[in-house]
């Protein structure tokens, strides 16, 4: 019984204790009252962030301002821009990372916090398909429009500095808006409020200063993405004399996402050109052929097509694509394609009815043109972000050799199979040399990376982090793309050979093996064209 009072009165004891404990204020409740106490203290960037508003005028636009000298990494900002923009638990709107002196000299280390910089030319904007990006008239904040996204994804791909996040569960790309809705009722944004050392402001900057003579960090070097793309307008400022830095996650190199229904889209619409190219080199000599082509080309076109809208996070809005095709290099892409392969089955059914020798020639041609300005609008939808791995040469030389390869492959078979055709060899042959080409850049660009050069610029390090995916965490990726690409060009060899030794059918089955292996390794080379992107964000991004 007396047992039982002790532990009765140890827990009335410890209940009190709680209940005190809880009514003595935290750290969070002591800095509102402090700033309840005082909201407009002079000089103090609370004041200065909510009464930015007042300052604005023509060829003035509001941005972020962070004083390096007094930011310690803490990550209050990033808490504070979590909790009040409910986000969800792996999305985040502001970073904190660091960056360190280059060399020896010194052991200089400094954080950095970097959030959207509401750039001057936001690429994001100019690259969404359908307009759900606007810069605002007034403030040259750089706002995302929720309801318009149709979860691209191709924003984060335009962003030099990683600023849009995917959000799964909404199946649509967030980013901060600089507290849009909390400056106009005069609170300041969440991570200015956060911040216990007052390192983040928001401020006035005129428009149209020239930003790219100057990098966006001071002293930054290699690692920093360029400021002349997008001309961002935040301004980190420090009293220090700065020596060169980089990243201080610089050697963290890690694959990128995987975007495999864009990979199979990419494969399929390029073996569909190519189908339309060689088919109309026998526009007008052999109709059996041309409906041969036309059906290879629609099939694969449509299942691209089919195939890309898994890529998007909200696929029942992709009808609003055409809204971006002024700028956006995606918005034209799903206007050509959408009206390429239609249109390839309108041809084939002309075909059928025996109208091929006049109008279907026309609409071939017509239908093959756009095809092609379908197939350029997909590389430069890659090249256009400006990442030197899917600079034009090196993309254009990708997608071209999968459409004329894998084409001429297909020609060459079907020469064979339909016309018994000895130019069917000739043609396999061209298919062979062209993906063979295309295989020696792939190998070729991974022995680019050596552990005794030192890049010279952001371009080289882009490219050697890439060739060192290829050689490390991506290895044995790679090595199974060099095995299906290579064994499916020795088996169309075997093919084009066995149909004039053996016969037709058994040349036919071994085709069927070459092509399988062939689209499996153009499949798994697009596959690492983007798990191998390792361009620079900016530190901690």
């Amino acid at each position: 019984m007396r047992l039982q009072e002790d532990q009765e009165q140890d827990l009335g004891s410890l209940l009190v204790r709680l209940l005190n404990a809880q009514a003595e204020p935290t750290l969070v409740d002591q800095l509102a009252q402090y700033q309840e106490e005082d909201p407009t203290r002079e000089g103090g960037v609370y004041e200065a962030s909510i009464t930015a508003l007042n300052s604005l005028g023509p060829g003035k636009q509001l941005a972020f301002r962070v004083d390096l000298d007094e930011c310690t990494g803490c990550k209050a900002c990033v808490t504070a821009c979590h909790n009040l923009n409910g986000l969800a638990p792996a999305e985040t709107w502001r970073d904190v990372g660091s960056v360190v002196a280059m060399g020896q000299q010194t052991s200089d280390h400094q954080t950095v916090t970097t959030a959207c910089h509401h750039c001057e030319e936001p690429a994001c904007l100019k690259g969404c398909p359908v307009q759900a990006y606007e810069k605002d008239a007034h403030t040259g904040i750089v706002k995302h429009l929720d309801d318009q996204c149709i979860g691209c994804s191709y924003c984060i791909w335009k962003c030099p500095y990683d600023v849009p996040k995917f959000n799964d569960t909404m199946g649509i790309v967030r980013k901060c808006d600089m507290c849009t809705g909390r400056l106009s009722a005069g609170e300041a944004p969440a991570c200015v409020q956060g911040c216990p050392n007052e390192a983040i402001s928001i401020q006035v900057v005129s428009v149209g200063e020239a930003r790219s003579v100057k990098p966006l960090l001071p002293g930054s070097h290699i690692g920093i993405p360029s400021s002349d793309y997008t001309r961002p307008t935040t301004q980190y400022v420090s009293k220090r004399a700065w020596p060169a830095v980089q990243p201080a996650d610089r050697s963290k190199i890690a694959p990128s996402e995987a975007h495999d229904p864009l990979a199979l889209m990419l494969v399929l619409t390029q073996m569909s050109l190519g189908g339309m190219f060689y088919g109309g080199l026998v526009v007008g000599s052999s109709s059996s052929l041309v409906i041969y082509h036309l059906l290879w080309s629609g099939l694969s076109g449509g299942l691209g097509l089919l195939g890309a809208t898994l890529h998007l996070g909200r696929p029942m809005y992709a009808f609003r694509a055409f809204l971006g095709w002024r700028t956006s290099w995606l918005s034209r892409e799903i206007i050509l394609l959408g009206g390429y392969v239609p249109l390839i089955w309108m041809t084939l059914g002309l075909y059928l009815l025996g109208y091929g020798s006049g109008v279907g020639h026309i609409l071939y041609a017509f239908t093959g043109l756009l095809g092609l300005l379908a197939g350029w609008s997909s590389a430069m939808i890659y090249v256009d972000t400006q990442r030197p791995v899917w600079a034009l040469f090196h993309t254009l030389g990708r997608f071209a050799g999968t459409a004329f390869g894998l084409g001429a492959i297909v020609h060459g078979a079907g020469r064979i199979g339909l016309l018994n055709d000895l130019w069917g060899m000739f043609f396999i042959g061209l298919g062979v040399v062209i993906l063979g080409i295309k295989l020696r850049g792939e190998m070729r660009l991974k022995r680019l990376f050596s552990t005794k050069s030192s890049p010279q610029d952001s371009v080289q390090e882009a490219l050697a982090r890439t060739a060192y995916l290829l050689q490390g965490p991506l290895a044995g990726q790679f090595r199974l793309r060099i095995m299906l690409g290579a064994g499916g060009l020795a088996f169309s060899l075997l093919a084009g050979i066995a149909t004039v030794v053996w016969g037709t059918f058994v040349g036919l089955s071994l085709f069927g093996v070459a092509g399988g292996a062939l689209l499996a390794g153009e499949f798994m080379e697009r596959h690492l064209y983007f798990t191998s992107e390792a361009s620079f964000r900016m530190p901690g991004c």
